[in-house]
């Protein structure tokens, strides 16, 4: 009689079944790019609709402006804990989840009648958002591993690259053709496609889900802000990020 083979293995095997070269190498990283990109041009469509907010709210460019910056602290917060929260739930649930918020709360801006419950809804969007690069490059890693995993991220990053340059046209021309207010409207719409085509066509990529323990996520940030070379590919990474968000949040 074969030894039992441990919990771990017998979920891996199961796994490695029902994931097909379809869901691995197209459906998964499609999936996963629409997040990012809809978050980038959630991102650049309030920059570029500024003085249509503006003049529709009738406040102050500084006012407006800090519409931006809200989304922008929401997405970075909940950036930080979305890895640890995927990890417990598993990949797809949190990509449900944080696709749902980004959605709803861009039909929430489309619709707001007061620049608070704008600013609510841009809150709301940014937390939504924070979760297409953190979930996204979490649920790649699953699946890729080595050269097949650094590829998959040069094709996404080509794509989220060339997205921040395309969202003010678009935003602005629908802006010129209908309102301002039809653009949060296309970008709601544009996130319930991607969350009904990942709860019907997306599988979990999560082998083993974590128990929730408050020590152990703290033990695991712990572990990361005390590793020096984390700690110097980071500081790259947040200069560059801040580059890019700066450039959008300044885009006329």
């Amino acid at each position: 009689m074969p030894p039992k083979q441990p919990m771990s293995i017998l979920i891996f095997n199961h796994h490695s079944k029902i994931m097909s070269t379809d869901q691995r190498f197209f459906l998964i990283p499609t999936f996963v790019t629409l997040a990012i990109c809809a978050a980038e041009v959630g991102i650049s469509f309030n920059s570029v609709l500024l003085p249509n907010i503006q003049d529709n709210f009738q406040v102050s460019e500084a006012i407006a402006q800090s519409s931006v910056s809200i989304g922008l602290f929401a997405l970075g917060f909940f950036g930080i804990i979305y890895g640890a929260i995927s990890d417990i739930l598993g990949r797809k649930p949190m990509f449900l989840i944080a696709i749902g918020l980004f959605s709803l709360a861009s039909l929430l801006c489309a619709s707001a009648n007061t620049l608070g419950t704008f600013l609510i809804a841009k809150f709301i969007q940014g937390a939504g958002s924070g979760a297409s690069w953190i979930v996204g490059n979490a649920t790649l890693k699953d699946i890729f591993h080595g050269k097949d995993y650094v590829n998959i991220m040069n094709k996404i990053h080509a794509i989220a690259g060339i997205t921040p340059a395309m969202a003010p046209f678009i935003g602005a021309s629908i802006a010129q053709h209908f309102s301002w207010r039809h653009a949060f409207y296309a970008l709601a719409g544009f996130g319930f496609i991607c969350w009904i085509g990942m709860a019907l066509f997306q599988q979990e990529t999560l082998k083993i889900k974590k128990r929730f323990s408050i020590q152990h996520i703290m033990n695991e940030y712990q572990q990361l802000w005390t590793n020096q070379s984390y700690l110097y590919f980071l500081f790259i990474k947040v200069a560059c990020v801040s580059i890019l968000f700066v450039d959008i949040s300044q885009t006329p």
